[in-house]
């Protein structure tokens, strides 16, 4: 955990190939001085792209199948479990 000023805090959580990440139980379950971690009070940025089969460089079916795989995917919310009410997603639109 790294204290960035002005409230803020870094922290790196570390997980392996089989482990099921559970970002808010990890966070509640850091005991530090100035921490004071409150799960009521976070908000979770998560960032999602959104890609746009269009343009030259893919053929034109290949670039429909691997916008269909990407949109079937699951996100960073199933992986890391934040609470729904608590999550404000950040995108971008990517062009192929």
């Amino acid at each position: 955990m790294h204290d960035l000023g002005e409230g803020f805090h870094q922290v790196r959580l570390t997980y392996g190939f089989m482990e099921q990440p559970d970002v808010p139980d990890a966070l509640a379950a850091i005991v530090s001085g100035g921490f004071g971690f409150d799960p009521d009070d976070a908000i979770y940025f998560i960032g999602r792209e959104n890609v746009i089969p269009r343009g030259r460089r893919l053929h034109r079916a290949t670039a429909a199948l691997y916008a269909l795989l990407h949109r079937n995917a699951t996100g960073s919310r199933a992986d890391f479990r934040p609470p729904p009410n608590r999550v404000a997603e950040v995108g971008v639109q990517i062009e192929m």
